[in-house]
């Protein structure tokens, strides 16, 4: 988002100034059509991909019969489809690299439930 600061784009920051080189990436994971287009950045950049990090999420912070459709499918788009289609798209490459990580962010809420965000309970069980 333009004009807000990301913790990603510090870490990012810190290892520009440790003497190496790392880039941030931000992306609506939802876009199936933009995922291999931003792949393709570091891949440019740096001539291979050596990590994905995972860490989208979103929640919905109300009672569990109040949640519409709408609102659990946008959290398991974001929390669990993102991270599934993240790493698809980049497994190949770290295939044939013969190298790369893929590190998936979770929350404490896949093993210790919470009623005000049961979709993010059954989100984070599926991504842990």
């Amino acid at each position: 988002m333009p004009g807000r600061s990301h913790p990603a784009s510090a870490v990012a920051r810190a290892i520009a100034d440790a003497g190496s080189e790392a880039m941030d990436i931000m992306l609506d994971v939802r876009s199936q059509i933009a995922i291999p287009h931003v792949i393709d950045e570091p891949l440019h950049r740096f001539g291979r991909l050596d990590i994905l990090v995972n860490s989208a999420g979103t929640q919905v912070y109300k009672p569990a019969l109040e949640i519409t459709a709408e609102e659990f499918d946008d959290v398991l788009d974001i929390n669990l489809r993102g991270a599934f289609l993240c790493a698809q798209a980049v497994a190949p490459i770290m295939r044939e690299q013969a190298r790369g990580c893929i590190v998936n962010v979770s929350s404490q809420h896949g093993v210790v439930g919470n009623r005000m965000r049961a979709p993010s309970n059954g989100r984070d069980t599926g991504s842990a």
